[in-house]
């Protein structure tokens, strides 16, 4: 089986799915033990999470952290619920303010906090880290380096600790996302083990759109397909291989 779909205009994946051995015989895994289907999961949620960064315009990449002076953060639930509403809230503000957040345990395993990409948020609404005040040292490294980091003062003065920093590449940034999920393994499987979600999104994001479905006929161009994309990334993987094709222009080495 062969699929296509449709990321944004200019990115579009190929996945060719293998039905068959060899042997021509059709094949039938076996049940999975726990290992595997944690990385199953795990897979699967990355998929769902590549395709909303990748679909979405987002403008900021930012970390949020719980402060225990005044919430639970051992409480994911809660943490959240209260975020979404704190988003809904701040549309009455702003408007259309949407979300991609991905939960990590704290190491010291007593806690959580979120990463994730935000749409909607203005400049206006946040504040310019600069090197007068006591930050972090990977704050403190970046603001060297000419790169700028903000504060989010609504968002600290209901939760905690934030920073927020401008997304230069979508595609840069949908590739950090979702590889950190992916290498969180302890993180992730604590997430499983308590029956929560991986990830957390606002309504209505767009999501890739399947373009073509064939059967034994590989190579077929979907009628829609933008003549002028190029290959870029392919790999294989247990049951078939993955093409992207993507606008003819340098990669971004950028971290976002």
């Amino acid at each position: 089986m062969e699929y296509w779909y449709k990321y944004r205009d200019d990115l579009w994946k190929r996945v060719i799915v293998d039905e068959y051995k060899e042997s021509s015989q059709r094949f039938h895994p076996r049940k999975p033990d726990a290992d595997e289907k944690l990385a199953s999961n795990i897979r699967r949620a990355a998929r769902m999470i590549e395709g909303y960064a990748l679909c979405n315009p987002w403008d900021w990449f930012g970390t949020f952290t719980l402060s225990p002076a005044y919430r639970d953060r051992a409480d994911l639930d809660r943490f959240r619920a209260d975020f979404m509403r704190f988003i809904r809230n701040l549309r009455r503000k702003y408007g259309d303010i949407e979300a991609l957040l991905v939960p990590e345990l704290h190491k010291s395993g007593d806690g959580w906090h979120m990463h994730g990409l935000i749409r909607g948020v203005p400049i206006e609404a946040l504040r310019l880290f600069t090197l007068r005040e006591k930050l972090p040292k990977y704050i403190r490294d970046k603001l060297k380096a000419g790169e700028k980091v903000y504060d989010w003062p609504a968002y600290r003065l209901a939760f905690g600790w934030v920073d927020m920093e401008p997304i230069r590449s979508r595609d840069a940034a949908a590739r950090y996302i979702t590889k950190y999920i992916t290498k969180s393994g302890d993180s992730t499987a604590q997430v499983l083990e308590l029956g929560k979600h991986m990830y957390y999104t606002t309504r209505g994001l767009a999501r890739p759109q399947l373009v073509q479905k064939t059967e034994n006929a590989s190579g077929c161009l979907p009628e829609a397909f933008p003549a002028w994309l190029v290959p870029g990334n392919s790999y294989e993987y247990d049951y078939g291989e993955v093409q992207w094709f993507e606008y003819p222009r340098d990669r971004c080495t950028s971290r976002f």
